[in-house]
């Protein structure tokens, strides 16, 4: 009787610890999910306009977001009126991690950059797989929205302020 008391209660110890490492996987996995929702990039919306544009010229970043996970941004540049640019940009979650794709008028299909660094006002998504931009960063100071895109030795700062309307 002894010994069959024994063996239960080492069942029982078993299956609790089995049972406590599922869970704290699960704690886990929902953990992540959580830090993922939990990155805020509101400080995007609105229209930003290029500070540092050539002559002529007006580059202008407007952001919105549609539901509670997504971010759209659109990027275009005017010359006399026309536009002479443009792409469109999605900011989403997935399961892992955030996405940045791109797209403009003449690719087939979007570009898709990962979250490689976040923090409150600034973060870069990066693509190894494109020779141009494979990094894209963004960071707020002050009232300034920074923007640098960088591929190899290249790199290219962009400065936008807020378009008042």
């Amino acid at each position: 009787m002894r010994k069959s008391k024994a063996i239960i209660v080492l069942l029982f110890m078993q299956i609790s610890c089995n049972t406590t490492t599922q869970k704290s996987d699960a704690d886990n996995t929902i953990k992540e999910v959580e830090s993922l929702a939990q990155k805020n990039f509101d400080w995007l919306l609105g229209k930003w306009e290029q500070t540092d544009e050539d002559p002529g010229k007006e580059t202008f970043e407007e952001w919105s977001k549609p539901n509670d996970s997504e971010y759209r941004g659109f990027g275009y540049t005017l010359q006399r009126g026309d536009t002479i640019w443009q792409e469109e940009m999605l900011l989403i979650p997935s399961a892992e991690n955030w996405f940045l794709k791109i797209k403009s008028p003449d690719d087939p299909e979007a570009v898709t950059f990962t979250l490689k660094e976040y923090s409150p006002y600034t973060f870069s998504f990066e693509n190894a797989e494109v020779s141009f931009p494979n990094l894209i960063t963004y960071r707020k100071q002050g009232e300034i929205l920074q923007a640098a895109v960088s591929g190899g030795d290249t790199e290219i700062r962009f400065a936008f302020r807020p378009v008042k309307e």
